[in-house]
């Protein structure tokens, strides 16, 4: 009985070694794990923040871009007024020379008509 007991003891004394080998590997995994854990959150937190600043940064980009465009299209909406008051004041003063030229035509055909009379007489 003496060697049962004995056999007994030895394999408590192993199971006692496995328990507090496995007991020490499960701490070191789970402090492994924590500090990967941990790791991985103060690098996603880093990166999180470089992707809100990128996107702060693009947000202003894309703002500046706005007033940019914006100044840009009042000034091509200016200009088009401009031009279109051009054309306007083009077309107007078109139509003044063109009365213009009619009335000095039909004075220098009277003048030249009565240039003529006048010449007739002088002749005649």
């Amino acid at each position: 009985m003496a060697e049962q007991q004995q056999r007994t003891q030895v394999q408590v004394d192993n199971n006692a070694r496995a328990i507090e080998a496995a007991t020490e590997s499960i701490s070191t995994l789970g402090n492994d794990i924590r500090e990967g854990f941990s790791q991985t959150r103060a690098e996603l937190q880093a990166s999180t923040a470089d992707v809100v600043s990128m996107i702060n940064d693009l947000a202003e980009q894309q703002n500046d871009t706005d007033q940019r465009f914006q100044v840009l299209l009042e000034e091509a909406r200016a200009d088009r007024s401009r031009m279109d008051q051009h054309i306007t004041q083009a077309r107007q003063d078109g139509l003044r020379n063109t009365r213009e030229h009619r009335a000095f035509t039909q004075t220098m055909q009277s003048m030249l008509a009565e240039i003529a009379r006048i010449w007739q007489r002088l002749a005649g």
